[in-house]
């Protein structure tokens, strides 16, 4: 297994750093491990507290855009920043991040350009059906939940030459990534069906929170990111439960179930619009469009009864 569960309080920060400080291994022959800061440029774009980060450590370098050579694309803009962090900016980056979703840490016996040039090695992942595709390895909703998927091998070709690499999951634990010696840390990067699927399943709360808020924001307020995910968890669960397969079957359930009283899916229309999709013959969402304006005044009147 390679990796390791870092359970700690999201925002206790110098909890953190003792632990990233801790963890650093010890400098032998090869350069003594530095640590790196790897920020999300699509969740931290705006973000004051880190745009203070990076300007502060302006004098030791820029932070390197792992997208910078993709020019012609929306992508550059919102690329991946990596940083190199000083003793003295550990405390700093480590308050940044149990503040936000989007800084992920590495410690590597390597200098900054080589660890970008890794990084940006691995940019591109190949998928069971042979196609490549992005690996969004900053977004920390995707490296939290894939980390626990990955075999060693492929933990070590992500890693490269890494030693560690934690990322912080929104319930407050971390999970960091290590290098296992003997497998080789180079190489294409494949994801076969079982780690695709499972990820893809695992992704789909986060996608639903997106579209409850689309529908109407105030579903999930005043929830944590943490609560959120819990409750859109166990939604999603018992959409399964009652014989939802398509995602997004599960995800409109998940919609209804916030909007309407509970056990609605046991009254008509919706009873039906289940049994139909059980039974193969239309997906739920497709049932719910074929019912009558009548039965969803029959909604609204007990919605809304005045």
């Amino acid at each position: 297994m390679s990796c390791l569960t870092v359970t700690m309080e999201r925002y206790r920060p110098n909890e953190l750093a003792q632990w990233m400080q801790k963890t650093r291994p010890t400098a032998s022959s090869q350069a003594s491990p530095s640590l790196f800061a790897l920020v999300d440029g699509v969740h931290l774009a705006s973000v004051e507290k880190v745009h203070q980060l990076t300007e502060a450590m302006r004098p030791w370098g820029h932070g390197v855009n792992l997208y910078a050579d993709l020019s012609g694309t929306d992508l550059v803009e919102s690329g991946p920043r990596l940083y190199e962090i000083s003793d003295e900016a550990i405390p700093a980056w480590a308050d940044a991040a149990c503040e936000t979703m989007g800084i992920s840490f590495l410690c590597a016996s390597a200098p900054l350009p080589d660890i970008a040039q890794h990084l940006q090695s691995i940019r591109e992942v190949m998928l069971p059906d042979g196609s490549l595709a992005l690996f969004r390895f900053q977004d920390t909703h995707v490296t939290t939940h894939l980390w626990p998927l990955l075999r060693t091998g492929q933990a070590n070709q992500i890693l490269g030459p890494a030693h560690w690499w934690a990322v912080p999951d929104v319930c407050g634990s971390w999970y960091a990534l290590t290098a296992t010696a003997g497998y080789p840390r180079s190489g294409t990067l494949r994801f076969d069906l079982k780690v695709y699927e499972q990820l893809n399943e695992q992704l789909l709360v986060y996608t639903v929170a997106e579209q409850v808020r689309d529908v109407d924001a105030s579903l999930l307020e005043p929830l944590t990111s943490c609560q959120c995910r819990t409750l859109l968890s166990a939604r999603l669960q018992a959409a399964r439960d009652l014989g939802l397969q398509l995602q997004s079957d599960r995800a409109l359930y998940v919609v209804l179930s916030l909007q309407l009283p509970t056990g609605f899916e046991r009254e008509a229309p919706f009873a039906e619009a289940l049994d139909r999709c059980r039974r193969g013959f239309q997906t739920f969402g497709d049932a719910l469009d074929h019912v009558s304006s009548e039965q969803w005044r029959v909604w609204d009147e007990k919605l809304d009864p005045v």
